[in-house]
């Protein structure tokens, strides 16, 4: 935490509570900087002066005397007086952010409970509030905004992870620690799963920052869009130095920012990049379809971004946009980015195997090193994959996909053996090569959903391809060598992209 005090969470029924402060049910406190009074000893720690509090906690910077460690100490602001939701929401959030372990995301130490007052101890951080920094500094420069932004959503896309929303993102809520990293903070309005101590209605977060969903009132129901939202208003803020959406009253934003269409970023700064501000947008959109997935999607968006490419989000704007976006939508990303070598190495394999076997259809080489070349790729790819992805082939999308390349080795080992010996007796089949590639456009056409939307191409050109090999069957297996050749490179550069991405994060 951070030893300047900031806003204070408020209940609905204070009036009037400024669009700022966070909307929450629990009991109106008042808010006051005063030295920890005596009572409010923890065994363990040292409480030093009081940093911070809100509707439901209060929090000290504090010494563990075990490790002589500087802590922020949050415990439950009514103490023993503390109601039974308060305490579970007060336990929520510390097991939320406890479960959470990600460089951008505050560090709990220690949960626990004293004289049956909960509290627990997260790291301390110095570096201030990123509210303060863009009320002293004022705007940042694009490129600082971006890099900034990407690092939070990593943070949050964590969170999303493990089933948790945080519900109330605002440049408050985002810390410095001592070497300047931003860390997200104060999960105490979090959703975890299908856990939710809010009433059906209640309108929860910071008012500026809230989804047109929240703002009606839908807070039971919300889920990561919310978190995409508010980074968008948060880079929206960083941008131009101030929120989408400003009201008289807190009932005049709310409705602004449900029925209104959020004004554009270059309308008040228009020195942003065009395509920043499309990135923007696609987070501020009314509809929660229609922004980004996923935290995750929004990171890599910006570091497209950073990268000199075009954001997907400005791609969907062209004529073939939505086509393009579609097709590079891609799951389990982090899972597979490591493994660009490894398809690499996959292509080389049927690439040979069918050259190899396309020269002994055309009777350049003898029957012996096509047949060879094929028994190589049979055994060589389970040996390539075990080489690169090891015991990593545990998880349930990497059993699907080794699953599937079996199938398919075993599917054209056997259509071979039933062609090629026991009906042409030895003899080299062009039509194999037919069934071969009806096989994998089937296969990748199945991997498009699960990995990467240019699957759906890949096997869109497998399952045209039987048409030139019907027109020229000559050159059947190095046409079947050349799609194959092209989707796996293609491939392992989509991974090592993924990867380069991953690291520069």
């Amino acid at each position: 935490m951070e030893p300047a005090s900031h806003n204070p969470d408020r209940t609905l029924e204070q009036t009037p509570p400024s669009p700022d402060t966070t909307l929450a049910q629990t009991e109106p406190s008042a808010f006051a900087t005063v030295p920890p009074p005596a009572r409010a000893v923890v065994s363990g720690f040292v409480l030093g002066d009081e940093l911070g509090r809100g509707g439901m906690g209060v929090v000290y910077k504090a010494v563990q005397s075990g490790l002589n460690r500087t802590v922020a100490l949050k415990m439950v602001l009514s103490g023993a007086y503390a109601g039974r939701a308060e305490v579970a929401r007060f336990l929520g959030e510390a097991e939320a952010v406890a479960a959470i372990r990600h460089p951008h995301v505050i560090q709990v130490y220690e949960v626990g409970e004293n004289d049956g007052r909960p509290f627990f101890a997260m790291e301390f951080l110095i570096g201030g509030s990123l509210a303060r920094r863009l009320k002293d500094g004022g705007p940042m420069p694009p490129h600082a905004a971006a890099e900034l932004l990407a690092k939070i959503a990593d943070g949050v896309e964590a969170a999303h992870g493990l089933g948790i929303v945080h519900r109330d993102l605002k440049p408050d809520n985002i810390l410095f620690d001592a070497a300047d990293v931003p860390k997200v903070v104060d999960f105490g309005l979090a959703k975890r799963g299908t856990t939710d101590l809010t009433a059906t209605g209640a309108i929860m977060g910071t008012p500026s920052y809230m989804a047109p969903e929240q703002a009606a009132g839908q807070t039971k129901f919300v889920g990561p869009a919310v978190d995409v939202y508010a980074l968008g208003v948060i880079l929206f803020e960083c941008l131009t130095g101030r929120v989408p959406f400003v009201g008289k009253d807190v009932l005049a934003l709310l409705e602004k920012i449900r029925e209104e269409s959020p004004p554009r970023v270059r309308a008040f700064a228009p020195a942003v990049p065009r395509d920043l501000e499309t990135v923007v947008a696609k987070c501020l959109a009314k509809n929660p379809q229609e922004r980004y997935p996923t935290a995750g999607a929004l990171a890599a968006d910006l570091r497209r971004h950073l990268a000199g490419e075009r954001p997907l989000a400005s791609v969907r704007g062209s004529s073939m946009g939505g086509v393009w976006a579609a097709l590079d939508r891609g799951r389990h990303a982090a899972e597979f980015a490591a493994y660009s070598t490894l398809f690499l190495w996959l292509a080389v394999l049927m690439v040979c195997a069918d050259c190899a076997m396309g020269l002994w259809m055309n009777g350049v080489v003898p029957q012996a090193v096509g047949v060879s070349c094929s028994l190589v790729r049979v055994f060589g790819v389970p040996i390539v994959v075990y080489r690169y992805a090891g015991r990593a082939v545990g998880s349930a999308s990497s059993r699907f996909l080794v699953a599937l390349w079996a199938g398919y080795l075993v599917g054209c080992v056997v259509v071979g053996l039933v062609d090629t010996i026991i009906l042409r007796q030895g003899e080299p089949s062009y039509h194999d090569y037919v069934q071969f590639t009806l096989m994998a456009g089937v296969a990748f056409v199945a991997l498009g959903p699960q990995y990467w939307g240019w699957c759906y191409a890949f096997g869109a050109g497998f399952l045209l391809l039987p048409f030139a090999m019907t027109a020229c069957p000559m050159a059947s297996a190095f046409l079947f060598a050349l799609m194959w050749g092209v989707s796996l490179v293609t491939i392992s550069a989509h991974l090592r992209r993924l990867s380069r991405l991953a690291a520069a994060g």
